[in-house]
């Protein structure tokens, strides 16, 4: 925790402390007011996942999305998914969620790690993706909320899951 804290702080000071170490979990197609929670893993998740994950969040967080948007002035989640994977891990992914929802190893629930995609439908034919951060949370470029993190246990995104993939070998997530 404190390489992230460490991390977060070189990440923030030349921004002049615009971003905090706290984060605004999206909560669906919810529109109530959001608590603030703390960047924190339980269980042993590698410092450099920690900080690669927290890294990409920082740069991104808050950003409008935009379908087709694949900038900071407007992302949507498969072009998001897209950026954090190549910054944290060199892997490039295909340009679309359904083509994204193919590439990897599928992963049930249970084996999720952070770093893993996690995909939804969220209509008949629409597809979301996000990346896994671990203790049931995921960030990714939300429609009503840009860049946020939401929990799966969330009921909105509960009754849309449709997989999670592993892009990659384990090693990726913890290189």
């Amino acid at each position: 925790m404190k390489t992230l804290i460490k991390a977060l702080i070189i990440i923030c000071l030349p921004v002049k402390f615009a971003c905090a170490f706290e984060f605004v979990p999206a909560t669906g197609h919810h529109h109530t007011p959001l608590k603030t929670e703390h960047i924190a893993y339980s269980g042993s998740v590698p410092d450099n996942v920690k900080n690669k994950l927290a890294t990409a969040y920082v740069a991104w967080r808050g950003t409008h999305y935009r379908w087709g948007g694949d900038s900071h002035s407007g992302i949507d989640c498969s072009a998001f998914t897209r950026r954090v994977m190549m910054s944290a891990w060199h892997l490039q992914l295909p340009r679309t969620t359904l083509e994204q929802s193919r590439t990897g190893r599928h992963v049930s629930t249970r084996e999720l790690q952070p770093g893993d995609l996690v995909f939804f439908i969220t209509k008949p034919g629409v597809h979301h993706v996000g990346v896994y951060l671990g203790d049931d949370r995921f960030m990714h470029a939300s429609v009503s909320q840009g860049v946020a993190i939401s929990h799966l246990s969330d009921p909105y995104w509960q009754t849309r899951y449709m997989t999670a993939r592993r892009i990659g070998t384990s090693q990726n997530h913890y290189a």
